[in-house]
């Protein structure tokens, strides 16, 4: 009616049903979604706990592979036998892991006997408990040690788990190989296919190696397969340092142990380790050394000119200064000079020394 106002209650009568039907529809998203959020971290902490309850996060699956063969029959540097510390390291690590998802292999025995790899505690253990019994009852006994073969059936009993899969890449399974002598039937090619069937698979491995005081053949083959599959390795002298190791608590890496292989010259002992840093100047200058030394019946003074030249191509002035050194002893004193003069340049100060004592040789 003429004269009326717009916002008064005649005139909302007038609006056709229809239209305040909608004008009420869109308060009524407005209001809600003012409650949604206000309240939206309470219904997703409230969604996430129901999500969790209903599909329980997954646990990595665990699979340590020990040396049961007669190697285990020495003694650690500290005096304790290697095989009852290696029982005492799984039996302390084992509240580490969910025993449901925790399994134990071993492998000791003729080399080309099937079951010289028998899997002493299975996935779905029901309690730690249960796993330390079946580790105690195992018996060390045979000469030969079947690595490769263990290790080929551990990737079979991870892939028969149900939440191994290509599809959860946050999830990882261990391989904890604890081993004591040299493997009966070891081959880099095998390892290489094994690494190869592993990409192929999808398998998400994270390996760790542990070597019990290992030395000659059986460390250098761990220090190969650590190279291959590309993984740690731990070199251990002493009950403590393997429990360190299992444990993965502070344990001593490899390159550490070699430098105190290479300081208390243990030099067989040594190469092997530093062989794994090819590209780590300092290691190359201690293989080098190891290489040059007139004490070593299997001296390679070739090699040990070829490992100076890289290192001191890297910027590491020892290296200079050795090969100054080496062809000092052939009496080609300029070509010395010119390395203990590089070594000088990089700060290495023993050099000048040298220098010195050549200018006053003249």
């Amino acid at each position: 009616m003429p004269g009326e106002k717009p916002g008064s209650a005649k005139s909302w009568t007038n609006v056709p049903t229809r239209v305040k039907k909608f004008i009420y529809s869109i308060v009524a998203i407005v209001v809600a979604l003012t409650v949604l959020l206000t309240k939206f971290d309470e219904l997703v902490d409230t969604w996430n706990n129901l999500w969790a309850k209903l599909f329980p996060p997954g646990l990595d699956y665990v699979e340590f592979v020990i040396d049961s063969s007669t190697a285990m029959d020495g003694e650690f540097d500290d005096g304790q036998n290697k095989w009852i510390s290696l029982v005492s390291a799984v039996r302390t690590s084992l509240p580490l892991f969910d025993p449901k998802h925790t399994a134990v292999r071993t492998y000791g025995g003729a080399c080309l006997d099937p079951t010289s790899t028998r899997m002493v505690a299975d996935f779905g253990n029901s309690s730690t408990e249960a796993i330390e019994q079946k580790v105690a009852e195992v018996v060390v006994q045979g000469e030969e040690a079947p690595l490769y073969k263990a290790l080929a059936e551990t990737i079979n009993d991870l892939r028969k788990q149900e939440r191994f899969s290509k599809t959860d890449p946050s999830l990882t399974n261990r391989i904890i190989v604890i081993s004591g002598g040299a493997a009966c039937d070891y081959n880099e090619m095998s390892f290489r296919q094994l690494k190869e069937r592993m990409l192929e698979l999808g398998i998400r491995l994270e390996f760790s190696l542990i070597g019990m005081k290992a030395e000659g053949l059986a460390l250098q083959q761990l220090s190969n397969l650590a190279k291959e599959l590309d993984t740690r390795l731990y070199a251990v002298d002493r009950s403590q340092e393997l429990l360190n190791a299992v444990e993965a608590k502070q344990p001593v890496d490899a390159f550490t142990k070699a430098k105190e292989y290479y300081e208390s010259e243990q030099d067989s002992r040594a190469l092997p380790l530093l062989d794994m840093y090819e590209n780590k100047p300092e290691a190359m200058v201690m293989s080098g050394n190891i290489h040059a030394n007139m004490n070593n019946p299997n001296r390679d003074e070739a090699k040990a000119v070829a490992l100076y030249r890289r290192a001191g191509t890297a910027g590491n002035g020892e290296a200079w200064f050795q090969l100054g050194n080496i062809y000092s002893e052939k009496a080609l004193q300029d070509s010395a000079r010119v390395y203990w003069e590089k070594a000088v340049d990089l700060g290495f100060d023993r050099a000048k020394d040298r220098l010195k004592e050549l200018t006053a040789a003249k």
